[in-house]
This record gives structure tokens, C-alpha cells and sequence, in this order.
């Protein structure tokens, strides 16, 4: 039982999962895909918040809250451009070659 609570550590796998979440987040973000990589920011910032809130850390509370209302904006205005677009994807940019 040891062995396993060194691997997951002291806040109960929550930090790896805030690493795993975020990390995919941002990836579907930048490959275009925002609805759900808003939606795994959120996800991560709610892990995130949880372990500050273990470790008696006020000022990353405040910044995991303000992460998730930026990333519900995210999320609404993925909604509608989907409207719009018919896809919330982002196009991606295209380097001029010369």
C-alpha cells in the first residue's frame, strides 16, 4: 500500500490527473478542436483547485478559479461559432513558403 500511495501521491492522483487533462487540453486546442479542449481545461483547473485547496494554497485557488471561468468563455463562444461555421473548429495557419 505503500508503494502506491508513493506513485500516486499525497493528493490522491489529482495532480497527475491536472498534468494528463491539461496536457490534452491544450493539444485539442491547438490542433483546433476548442469545445472539448475547453471542456478538459475545466476538467484540469477543477483538479487543480482541488489539490490548492488540499495544500492550503490561496493564491493557485484564485488563479484555478479564474482559469475556469476564461475556459467557460471558451466554451461559449466555441458554441457559437459552431453556429455559425458548422464546426467549432479553429482554421488552422498557414506559413508562407517562398
Amino acid at each position: 500500500m505503500t508503494a502506491f500511495q508513493t506513485i500516486i501521491g499525497e493528493y490522491y492522483g489529482l495532480d497527475w490527473a491536472t498534468l494528463v487533462l491539461g496536457v490534452s487540453a491544450n493539444y485539442l486546442l491547438t490542433g483546433g478542436r476548442l469545445r472539448i479542449g475547453f471542456a478538459l481545461n475545466i476538467l484540469a483547473c477543477l483538479c487543480a483547485f482541488s489539490v490548492a485547496a488540499m495544500s492550503h494554497q490561496n493564491g493557485f485557488l484564485v488563479f484555478n478559479g479564474l482559469l475556469i471561468a476564461i475556459n467557460m468563455r471558451g466554451v461559449m463562444r466555441g458554441d457559437r461559432r459552431a453556429q455559425v461555421e458548422e464546426s467549432a473548429m479553429a482554421q488552422p495557419v498557414r506559413v508562407n513558403s517562398r
